[in-house]
């Protein structure tokens, strides 16, 4: 069971500079390390270039690098 929903997560623009919110996941989202959100808690980081997110556990195969430019 992958424990993701198609709106797990979202990211978002506030004055020029990226952000991850968890929206509320079970699970949570992991963003360089640190979890936001689980626990239907949610949660938001600022993203920064190379930025590893990581959409539900640490197990999750959903793993993406942030690339800007």
């Amino acid at each position: 069971m992958r424990h993701v929903s198609r709106e797990h997560v979202q990211i978002e623009q506030q004055e020029g500079r990226p952000f991850v919110v968890d929206r509320g996941s079970a699970c949570g989202t992991i963003v360089e390390g640190r979890t936001l959100g689980g626990a239907r808690q949610g949660g938001r980081a600022e993203l920064h270039a190379q930025d590893v997110i990581i959409v539900g556990t640490s197990a999750s195969p959903f793993v993406f690098k942030l690339r800007l430019g």
